[in-house]
C-alpha cells in the first residue's frame, strides 16, 4: 500500500554493498543481477557529489514507476546524457527496464553476474539430489545423528554427489 500510494521515502544511502547484497539475497531471499558499469572515476565523482547534495532529502516511492531503478537512471543520465527514457517509461518502470535504458548505450555495461539467493541455491542443489540424500543433509544441518542406514547411503554417493549433500546442508543450515 505504502509504495504503491507513494508513502515510502526513497533514500540513498552509504550503506556498504556486501550488507546490502547479504540482506536482498539472503535475508529476503531475492536473485540479484549486477551489472558493472564503465565510468569514470570523473563520472563516478559527479554521481556522487549529486548524491552527496542530496544530504538528507528523499524522493517519495512509487513502487511501480519512481522507485530506486528510476532514481539509479536519473543518476546515470547525469554523466551519460544519451541515456534515454521517454514517457512510457515513466508511468511504469521496473529494474528491467533501466537495464535495457542503460544496455542501449554500447560499452556501459561491462559484464552481467547472476547472484542466487540462498533459497535458489537450496532449489537447485535440492533438483540435484534424491529424497533421502536431501533428508541426510537436512538431519546434518540440524546437527542430528545420521542412522547407520544414512552413513552407509552418504559414503556410497559419488565425489559429487557428496559435494552436493554438505553444500545442501550448509546452505539449509545459513538459511
Amino acid at each position: 500500500y505504502k509504495g504503491v500510494f507513494g508513502i515510502y521515502q526513497g533514500k540513498f544511502s552509504l550503506t556498504p554493498y556486501h550488507q546490502m547484497v547479504k540482506k536482498y539475497s539472503n535475508s529476503e531471499n531475492r536473485d540479484l543481477w549486477e551489472y558493472p558499469l564503465n565510468l569514470s572515476e570523473k563520472d563516478l565523482r559527479i554521481i556522487l557529489y549529486n548524491i552527496w547534495e542530496l544530504g538528507p532529502n528523499y524522493a517519495d516511492y512509487y513502487f511501480f514507476s519512481e522507485n530506486c531503478s528510476y532514481l539509479l537512471l536519473k543518476l546515470l543520465q547525469i554523466v551519460r546524457p544519451e541515456i534515454k527514457y521517454d514517457k512510457k517509461l515513466i508511468n511504469w518502470l521496473i529494474p528491467s527496464d533501466t537495464v535495457r535504458e542503460v544496455d542501449e548505450v554500447n560499452g556501459l555495461i561491462l559484464d552481467k553476474r547472476f547472484r542466487p539467493s540462498r533459497a535458489s541455491k537450496i532449489k537447485t542443489l535440492m533438483e540435484n539430489s534424491d529424497s533421502e540424500t536431501q533428508k541426510i543433509s537436512k538431519k546434518i544441518a540440524l546437527g542430528e545423528d545420521l542412522e547407520k542406514s544414512e552413513t552407509q547411503h552418504l559414503e556410497g554417493l559419488s565425489l559429487n554427489d557428496k559435494k552436493i549433500a554438505y553444500e545442501l546442508a550448509y546452505e539449509y543450515q545459513q538459511y
